[in-house]
Formats: C-alpha cells, sequence, structure tokens
C-alpha cells in the first residue's frame, strides 16, 4: 500500500517537469519538498524546479483571485467548497482584509489551506491584480526557496544515513506542520485581529 508522497515522490522521479507544474498549482507546498528532495539526488534540477514552483504558485493564486473577481459571492457560494472556501470564512476575512490588505495576503500565503479564502477575498474586494500579484510574489520567492531546501537537504541527510524511513518521517512531519499547525495559529491571528477592530474599547 503506497502513501500519496510515495505516489508524488514515483510520479515526479518518473515525469519530472510535465507534471511539476500543474501539480505545483494544487499541491504547492508538498511538491516543493519533493521536488527538492529529488534535485538532492539528481533527479531533477534545483534552479528550474524553483522557478517552475514560483511560476506554478502565482497561477494558482490567480485562480482564487478570479474567483473571487469573476464569481462574486455567487460563484464563491457555488465553486468555493469544492476548493475549501465557504461564505463564513469569507465573511471573517472581509474586515481584516479593507482594513491590512497586505498584511492579510502575507499570513495567507504563509499558511496552506489559509491562502485560498485570502485570495478569492482580494478579487472580490477589485484590488487592482498588478498590487495583488507584488504582493503574493513577496512571500512566495522566499516560502518556496525554503521548502525547496528543505526538501535538498532532507535528500543530503538520506545519502548520509542512508535511512530513507527516517527521513520519510522527519518530511512527514515538516509537512504536518505546514500543513494543519501553522494555519491553524494564522487563521485565529486574523479572527482575533478582526474582533480587536470591531471591540476598540475591550481589554
Amino acid at each position: 500500500m503506497t502513501t500519496p508522497i510515495a505516489d508524488l515522490l514515483q510520479g515526479l522521479s518518473a515525469y519530472r517537469y510535465i507534471i511539476l507544474f500543474p501539480l505545483a498549482i494544487f499541491e504547492g507546498p508538498i511538491v516543493t519538498v519533493i521536488a527538492g528532495f529529488l534535485a538532492s539526488i539528481g533527479q531533477m534540477e534545483l534552479i528550474i524546479s524553483y522557478i517552475i514552483i514560483i511560476c506554478a504558485d502565482l497561477v494558482g493564486d490567480t485562480l482564487y483571485y478570479l474567483l473571487g473577481k469573476w464569481g462574486g459571492r455567487l460563484g464563491i457560494h457555488k465553486w468555493g467548497k469544492y476548493v475549501g472556501i465557504n461564505e463564513q470564512r469569507m465573511a471573517k476575512l472581509g474586515m481584516h482584509f479593507k482594513r491590512h490588505p497586505a498584511k492579510t495576503i502575507l499570513l495567507g500565503k504563509l499558511a496552506h489551506g489559509f491562502g485560498g479564502p485570502v485570495l478569492a477575498a482580494a478579487g472580490l474586494a477589485s484590488m487592482p491584480y498588478s498590487h495583488f500579484i507584488l504582493l503574493n510574489l513577496a512571500p512566495t520567492i522566499p516560502k518556496s526557496l525554503i521548502l525547496i531546501l528543505i526538501g535538498y537537504y532532507f535528500g543530503i541527510a538520506n545519502n548520509i544515513f542512508d535511512s530513507f524511513i527516517i527521513i520519510l518521517l522527519l518530511l512527514s512531519i515538516v509537512l504536518f506542520l505546514i500543513f494543519f499547525i501553522i494555519p491553524r495559529f494564522s487563521e485565529r491571528f486574523l479572527i482575533k485581529n478582526k474582533s480587536n477592530h470591531a471591540n476598540p474599547d475591550s481589554k
């Protein structure tokens, strides 16, 4: 029985850049780490993979933006459930986004699983696309670099210690932090800030 991570490793090893771009659009962080791992063992080129991942990440961000801009609230109600967006989340983000658009996008980009509603909110608020894409590019460059280097150095560690199971376990822990722990703290931070702005006199 194979795991999703093992399947991605096998797929990227076999088809490399052909499937790296589409996979990175929808599963950016985990694919980025795996691409770094494969680069460390000579299966992929690190710089080429890094550039492809950045481009794919921005394409994915643009799709969320267009969902909010062109689809509006009706589009989010109809299609949002398929990409993890619901009206309740959008309502929570609305006020905070209007007050702090740059900060909200930054937190959304850093928290996988929470970024979709933030990016759709930018489209819904009709943020100029040039401003939107620059705000997304700023955190995307270091975030993708950190993730691909995590995978790269996990690969080096695997070559040194020759223990793939241990490395896979450590990689799973890192991905758990990216997918579950960081998004929860980021969402709580945004909700807390929204409450503080809504009740400025409360202590």
